[in-house]
């Protein structure tokens, strides 16, 4: 479903408070689309987004959920999924989430990057240090060991990670 033009000016407007760090006045912004509107891929991920950054994440999971059901065919639901459940610190919901999705968006870089965020922080290493590798065989291989080597959630194959720069 395309946005109505007044609903894409709105939904613009959010994404530019959301841009200046005002998700309250993005929530406003939001609230002015139509119900019909409400409930495109855009518009849904422009709510994660607000929800995100108020670090309301069962209000961005209920989002993500209704990204999903409204494009399955695209990564971005399910990722938006895994990251609010891991933020929650519900990492093993996180990487039930994207496992079952990472070989329909094999082309995807963050989907093994973050399942390997997620087996980092379950305590399995080597399957981290797997996911990685293939994050960088799929991305840009520079920058994702620059984030990776700043990245909390890689601390425990932070040494593995040094090493494979070398």
């Amino acid at each position: 479903m395309s946005l109505a033009p007044r609903d894409r000016i709105v939904l613009e407007a959010a994404n530019g408070w959301l841009m200046l760090g005002n998700a309250a006045e993005a929530m406003a912004e939001f609230d002015q689309i139509s119900a019909p509107g409400r409930e495109s891929a855009e518009a849904l991920t422009t709510l994660w987004e607000i929800h995100a950054q108020q670090r309301k994440w069962d209000a961005a999971i209920a989002a993500a959920d209704r990204l999903i059901a409204k494009a399955k065919d695209q990564p971005d639901g399910y990722i938006k999924r895994a990251y609010a459940l891991h933020e929650l610190r519900r990492s093993q919901e996180a990487w039930e989430t994207l496992h079952p999705v990472s070989s329909q968006f094999g082309d995807n870089w963050l989907i093994p990057y973050n399942l390997a965020c997620y087996a980092a922080q379950l305590g399995r290493p080597e399957d981290a240090l797997k996911w990685f590798r293939k994050a960088v065989r799929l991305g840009d291989e520079r920058e994702l060991r620059t984030m990776a080597l700043k990245d909390p959630d890689l601390e425990p194959i932070r040494q593995k990670i040094e090493k494979s720069l070398n």
